[in-house]
């Protein structure tokens, strides 16, 4: 069973509450169409060779931009906050501004300063473009 919250867009008020794994978590336009949703779960890290135990996945489907993006900045720094590695699956994304890119780069800061890890993927079409040009020396991980 997927429990979901919804908020409307200009309207994203979580007042500080976590996100478990498992819901998902939905922003939707005025007529009520979905904008971005955003889920977590844990899986195994990302190869066998460097295995690194557990890592929370944080996956956003839709348009991230300066509208949608406290939502999926909540949801990362919950995660980054508890888990020693975090992953965004960026391959549902449709839209990526430069929010989007000024977010994944703060996110990276902030787990690198706390000694996590912190990668992306599915990073493809528009959304690997703009991070080809906000982080073009790859200093965030993509698998």
């Amino acid at each position: 069973m997927t429990i979901r919250q919804t908020f409307e867009l200009g309207r994203i008020e979580l007042d500080g509450r976590p996100i478990r794994d498992g819901v998902t978590v939905t922003v939707v336009n005025d007529s009520g169409a979905p904008v971005l949703a955003v889920r977590s779960w844990t899986e195994h890290g990302p190869s066998a060779a460097e295995p690194i135990g557990r890592m929370t996945v944080i996956a956003a489907e839709g348009d991230i931009d300066v509208d949608t993006e406290p939502l999926l900045r909540h949801v990362l720094a919950q995660a980054v906050n508890g888990r020693p590695a975090v992953c965004c699956d960026l391959s549902g994304v449709t839209f990526f501004g430069a929010a989007a890119a000024n977010l994944l780069l703060a996110t990276h800061r902030r787990a690198t300063e706390a000694g996590q890890l912190f990668v992306l993927r599915g990073a493809g079409g528009m959304t690997e473009h703009v991070l080809a040009v906000a982080d073009p020396d790859h200093v965030i991980a993509r698998y």
